[in-house]
């Protein structure tokens, strides 16, 4: 057999193990022609209605307020987000890694500890939370889309991941990303291309782009994914999501997996369909003093007065242009949209020219 012909064996292995981690019952009977990827979800008869509804909560912070309270248990949220994550992934190509049972063993956990201590197990309480290949998860392949990274577990967690579990969120997946990440495409040979979950014409954007198609398929509530040029701004402005690119030492990621070195530092970031759950991330790291647990991140809270609504009107400058590179005519167009907004709300949006000459 021809080396081309092993790497393409290797590739449908690993996509064969892929689909064997959905359940029988979870899987659609026949892939159907569609614009928008929810349509489908809403209408296969895979989630129930209550699974629906579930999942079309957008704000992390309300469903896990319904768990604390226990209007919601935290297993009826991780299976409604796994079933939902579970087909989403067989039309538009989102997902890496898939654990529900490892999930769903968690969420009976905390469960388990908010009935028997009357407490949640943290700010992230039953927060199911989609995380981007590149998080190294115990037992689980870190490809970031390279066929000679299959079958090679990580041992650990990364600090990133044990982070978020002991803010009591729920990991159930891992997300789809070029290789070797870089790009602002999601395509790769292991597991192929992650689509738009509103047009699958349409690319999902990228390095985090199967993270934002999830999110876009309402598969989940918060995403984490990594950002040095665009990774996350990018794929969350082709699925009209809240994507935010903290400064470095905010949200833990060793740097990217498989140590790789960045002479400009990459950083993780929430995706999310509101700007509330984006909030929930940040505080949580705050209020659970996550410096503490990574030496990387700066000892600074999540400053909540500073993200509030200013009194006064606000100015903010607008560059059109930067002579170097000419904005595409829906991006020239949403700017324009933007000021038109601003000066409806009684601010101003102030237009300057950037000088390349240094």
């Amino acid at each position: 057999m021809s080396l081309s012909a092993e790497l393409k064996a290797l590739a449908q292995r690993k996509r064969a193990q892929q689909a064997s981690r959905i359940p029988s019952e979870w899987r659609l009977t026949s892939t159907p022609s569609f614009t928008n990827s929810n349509d489908v979800i809403h209408t296969c008869g895979i989630l129930s209605p209550q699974e629906i509804s579930i999942t079309s909560i957008k704000d992390a912070r309300m469903l896990r307020d319904k768990m604390i309270s226990k209007e919601l248990s935290s297993l009826d949220v991780t299976t409604a987000f796994c079933k939902r994550a579970a087909v989403a992934q067989q039309l538009i190509g989102c997902c890496t890694e898939m654990f529900f049972e490892r999930a769903l063993r968690r969420a009976r956990q905390l469960d388990e500890i908010l009935e028997r201590t009357g407490k949640p197990a943290g700010p992230l309480h039953g927060v199911p939370v989609s995380i981007k290949d590149s998080f190294e998860i115990e037992g689980l392949d870190t490809t970031i889309g390279w066929l000679g990274l299959i079958d090679k577990p990580a041992k650990t967690n990364a600090a990133g991941v044990d982070i978020l579990l002991s803010l009591g969120a729920v990991l159930y997946v891992k997300s789809n990303v070029p290789q070797s990440l870089m790009m602002s495409d999601s395509y790769n040979h292991v597991f192929g291309q992650s689509v738009n979950a509103l047009n699958p014409n349409l690319i999902s954007g990228g390095s985090s782009g199967g993270e934002a198609a999830l999110v876009g398929s309402h598969s989940s509530i918060l995403g984490i994914g990594t950002d040095i040029g665009g990774s996350v701004r990018i794929p969350a402005n082709l699925q009209g999501l809240y994507g935010l690119m903290p400064s470095v030492g905010r949200v833990p990621y060793e740097s990217s997996a498989k140590e790789q070195e960045y002479i400009v530092l990459p950083v993780a970031g929430p995706l999310a369909s509101s700007l509330g759950s984006v909030e929930l991330l940040m505080e949580a790291l705050s209020e659970g003093r996550a410096w503490d647990m990574h030496p990387r991140l700066l000892p600074v809270p999540w400053r909540k007065e500073m993200a509030t609504m200013p009194q006064r009107k606000i100015k903010v400058g607008i560059v059109r242009d930067d002579g170097v590179v000419k904005p595409q005519p829906p991006v020239s167009r949403a700017v324009r949209v933007i000021e038109d907004v601003l000066g409806k709300g009684g601010h101003e949006g102030w237009s300057f020219l950037v000088d390349q000459r240094g």
